[in-house]
């Protein structure tokens, strides 16, 4: 058992979900860091604002302008449409106070009959607090009772270029939240454009969560807030070598302010054709990770993505996140 210190009365209908929700918006805030990065406590599914992708988190959050796989969907969908071929991604991460953070996600680029790129992809992520919360009531210090926390994710990506250097892209999301015996489903919207003006150089602009909400079945609505990403990339030394740069601001609606500013910096050197290096900071957090690939026969070539991050404040522990990408014959090829 662990503890989560829930205060409820019982006999107060919606009382006890709307104190749940309160709660465990504020712990999850606190773990992922956003709290102490600039005072968003509260703001409605946070993990959905901290990257995706063991090779995004290495180079510090910066996957707007760099991502190369079907994990772009989150990052920037308009990067989609340049995606050399058919990818399937997947994570999973180790973290702190036994919650889980995972991924799925398939993309297919393709060429129009007038050959204009062109992508779609589904992704699946899912975050988990735990099952075995425990719950208080009156101030109590005994557990009460236990529940779970699971939130879900799907998003159905749309890609399409402009031309051989520019691509526009959207996501359509459907959000779920299951906690103790209370629940919210909503849906919402992101864009994405990317341009590569030079063959070393792309940037990206992604809008999160235009107009995204949950509504629960207390009648309470969440509004997530809508997170604006603006980044860049370049390759050096006969492309061996990506520096990303990246920043971020998110307006709260519920606040009607502008806050959490974050900076993301990334670096990736390509070792081999086989092997990568990375290290990355995003907003003070350090980050680390490695990449390796094979060829899986005809199919394609498989990638094996580590990151190591660190705390985001004090007591969290490291994260330890894992990406398997498949990507496709006969369009696949090394990093890029």
């Amino acid at each position: 058992m662990r503890l989560f210190p829930v205060f409820r009365k019982p006999k107060r209908a919606g009382a006890r979900a709307r104190i749940v929700t309160l709660t465990c918006s504020l712990t999850l805030s606190a773990w992922l860091g956003v709290a102490g990065v600039a005072g968003s406590a509260g703001d409605a599914a946070p993990y959905l604002r901290e990257g995706l992708g063991a090779r995004a988190l290495a180079m510090g959050n910066a996957g707007t302008a760099t991502s190369q796989d079907a994990s772009a969907a989150y990052w920037n969908p308009a990067a989609l449409a340049h995606l050399p071929a058919d990818s399937l991604a997947s994570q999973t991460s180790v973290l702190g106070w036994e919650r889980s953070w995972n991924y799925l996600a398939y993309a297919h680029p393709g060429r129009s009959e007038q050959g204009g790129p062109y992508a779609y992809a589904g992704t699946w992520i899912n975050f988990s607090a735990g099952k075995d919360l425990e719950g208080r009531v009156d101030n109590r210090p005994e557990a009460a009772y236990t529940f779970g926390d699971s939130q879900n994710a799907f998003l159905l990506s749309l890609a399409s270029g402009l031309g051989s250097q520019v691509a526009v892209g959207t996501n359509l999301k459907l959000l779920l939240h299951a906690l103790d015996d209370e629940s919210a489903s909503g849906f919402g919207l992101d864009l994405g454009i990317w341009h590569q003006p030079l063959p070393r150089l792309s940037w990206g602009l992604a809008l999160q969560d235009l107009y995204s909400s949950l509504n629960w079945t207390t009648g309470y609505q969440d509004r997530l807030p809508t997170l604006a990403r603006a980044g860049a990339a370049y390759t050096f030394w006969e492309e061996r070598l990506i520096a990303a740069l990246e920043g971020g601001l998110a307006y709260s609606h519920g606040a009607g302010e502008f806050r959490d500013y974050r900076y993301h910096l990334g670096l990736e050197y390509r070792v081999t054709e086989a092997l990568a290096i990375r290290s990355g900071l995003d907003t003070g957090r350090w980050s680390v990770g490695a990449g390796g690939q094979f060829l899986l026969g005809r199919l394609g070539f498989v990638r094996l993505d580590y990151a190591l991050a660190g705390e985001r404040f004090p007591g969290e522990g490291l994260t330890h996140m894992f990406s398997l990408i498949l990507e496709f014959l006969p369009k696949a090829a090394g990093f890029k």
